[in-house]
């Protein structure tokens, strides 16, 4: 999108070029579909392209900068999905529903990445949403059109938990997608099994260093501290623990190293 509204855009991938390429008419669609109303241009080309398109109108300027909204902004942040929806894999959706963002292909269909097959009926004629009610940890509304598959304009996240009958997936550019099993629909921000699980292994370990280091206390001031011949526990562990944590430390930076996520990325623009 930003590279649609900008002659020189910024780009992650620090090492490699931007790819500019103003198109005044992708922009407003994109606007829509991401649920945004305005943007800030400051380049003479972006504004000009933007003065010219019958999709805008300049709302603000304080040079060198121009304010635009789109003239027929129609985007909910809820609401239900009326293209035809078509099913793909879950695994690697990213780069498939940036793609999909990227193509015309967004005109056609929306895309909903699941394993499983989808039985979906047909659309309600007078469909709609009402009692959207939106906090930092809670999205509930109620809906017509049960077992229709509802967008939220919001990035996917498994955290979001649908804890009324119903199933939350990827969709689209990456937007959570509710396809509800009851009229009442409501979406809580919560911690998933793997990351209690995590918050309960640091806090064994907080636990078992604690001790740890108690145990070493107390025998320090039973014994008057260790005999000349003997090492300190912390002295013959020193080394092994060490090398544990620069085993770790290595993975994680490998894991989550910019210079990975640049290739991965740069691949993706490419294809």
């Amino acid at each position: 999108l930003q590279a649609e509204v900008s002659a020189a855009p910024s780009s992650p991938l620090v090492r490699f070029p931007p790819r500019g390429n103003l198109d005044a008419a992708m922009a407003a669609k994109h606007m829509d579909l991401l649920h945004v109303d305005q943007v800030l241009v400051r380049s003479d080309k972006a504004k000009q392209m933007l003065a010219a398109s019958p999709a805008f109108e300049l709302t603000g300027s304080s040079d060198p900068f121009r304010v635009f909204r789109l003239r027929h902004f129609s985007s909910r942040f809820v609401d239900i999905v009326r293209q035809p929806v078509r099913i793909e894999p879950k695994h690697g959706f990213l780069q498939q529903a940036f793609a999909w963002f990227r193509s015309d292909a967004m005109d056609r269909y929306w895309p909903l990445y699941s394993d499983e097959p989808l039985a979906l009926p047909a659309l309600p004629e007078t469909a709609k949403i009402a009692d959207l009610s939106l906090s930092r940890w809670r999205i509930a509304f109620n809906t017509d059109a049960v077992g229709t598959p509802h967008v939220i304009k919001m990035a996917y996240h498994p955290r979001w938990r649908l804890r009324t009958a119903g199933r939350v997936l990827p969709g689209g550019p990456g937007f959570m997608t509710v396809i509800p099993k009851e009229s009442a629909v409501l979406l809580e921000y919560a911690d998933t099994p793997l990351g209690r699980w995590g918050a309960w292994c640091s806090g064994v370990a907080l636990l078992a260093v604690a001790g740890l280091w108690l145990s070493i206390r107390r025998r320090q001031s039973s014994a008057g501290g260790f005999p000349a011949s003997v090492k300190p526990v912390e002295r013959r562990f020193a080394p092994v623990i060490f090398t544990l944590a620069a085993v770790l430390a290595c993975g994680a930076l490998y894991v989550t190293s910019a210079e990975t996520a640049y290739h991965q990325a740069w691949k993706a623009m490419k294809n």
